[in-house]
């Protein structure tokens, strides 16, 4: 079953999941109690859920049966149509929101080679928790902001708290995959490129650093959409490595491609990362974007401008997220 976090009819914001017949979202906390599974509480959240562990796994796969079993949904309280969902993001609040960069089958170069402990390697930044949206918001774009760019990815979430985790048993860390909308102001990751002198001491040369601090430019609120829905790995139809995503600006697809086009795959990335960063679960590590189209390269995309202001990421395994541009003066 297909999990994430909805507001239903305007109602706060709740655990829920998607029917088989894809028309219907289940409110898990009131079909858990109806159905009988539990007594008292079930989890309202999905970081809640999946802190429960092999229990929440369970707890999902018996619900699915009762909710198979019952038939008519239209009837069921607990069941609601999709016109009335709006929604979150799957995890609306994570503890951390990490995500690869240039992850490409074409390989940078250190600025500094004779350092270097391991090369290469994935590289990565940190998005704000506060930038997370969820699918079909609308984000505000400042004229100082442009060109606003976009890059679709494949998130993971996690399932299990992570640390020191070895490639070959990465997967088991993850509890489902969603797509997510890397979001940048443009200008900003321009102004914050820099060339800093740096002091080497007495006599000696100053050092000539190059830097592009990238945080202004990836974290303002609402600039990483993410959802409509966390896809359990175990419920995908094809193999991992073959998960599709097409991001689309306005009439024009500007990116494509499968987690298989990617540089370094998603166990060699949770790896890289746990060896400094613990995961917890609920957090999430983006993949990296997929190849810009030839006549769409990224710094000639400008998502806010006139006809370009619906963003659609989509993937055949892990559904449709659109995000709205609105341009401020």
């Amino acid at each position: 079953m297909r999990l994430g976090t909805v507001r239903i009819r305007g109602t706060a914001p709740r655990l829920a999941g998607l029917a088989a017949d894809s028309q219907h979202v289940i409110d898990i906390n009131e079909a858990g109690q109806d159905l009988g599974l539990v007594y008292g509480d079930s989890p309202r959240t999905l970081k809640g859920l999946l802190e429960l562990g092999d229990y929440g796994q369970q707890f999902v796969a018996d619900l699915q049966e009762k909710v198979g079993n019952r038939g008519d949904l239209a009837s069921a309280p607990w069941a609601f149509d999709l016109s009335e969902v709006r929604f979150e993001a799957p995890v609306p609040r994570p503890g951390k929101v990490i995500l690869i960069g240039g992850n490409r089958k074409v390989s940078g170069q250190p600025l500094d080679p004779g350092i270097q402990d391991e090369w290469p390697r994935a590289q990565y930044f940190e998005k704000a928790p506060t930038s997370i949206i969820g699918h079909d918001a609308t984000v505000d774009a400042w004229q100082v902001f442009r060109p606003v760019q976009i890059e679709g990815e494949v998130a993971l979430i996690f399932g299990r708290r992570a640390k020191h985790v070895a490639a070959a048993d990465a997967m088991n860390y993850i509890a489902g995959a969603a797509l997510l909308n890397d979001m940048s102001a443009g200008r900003f990751g321009l102004q914050d490129g820099v060339v800093l002198m740096i002091n080497r001491g007495p006599g000696k040369e100053p050092e000539e650093m190059i830097t592009r601090n990238m945080s202004r430019a990836k974290i303002p609120d609402g600039y990483c959409p993410m959802g409509p829905w966390m896809v359990p790995l175990g419920d995908l139809d094809v193999p991992f490595d073959q998960i599709e995503a097409t991001t689309i600006v306005g009439p024009n697809v500007v990116q494509k491609g499968v987690i298989a086009d990617y540089g370094f795959t998603a166990e060699q990335c949770i790896e890289e990362v746990t060896k400094w960063v613990t995961f917890e679960p609920g957090d999430v590590l983006s993949l990296g974007c997929f190849a810009n189209l030839p006549d769409f390269p990224l710094r000639l995309v400008d998502a806010a401008a006139e006809g370009r202001r619906k963003l659609v990421v989509t993937s055949p395994q892990l559904g449709e997220l659109v995000t709205h541009v609105n341009l401020v003066d």
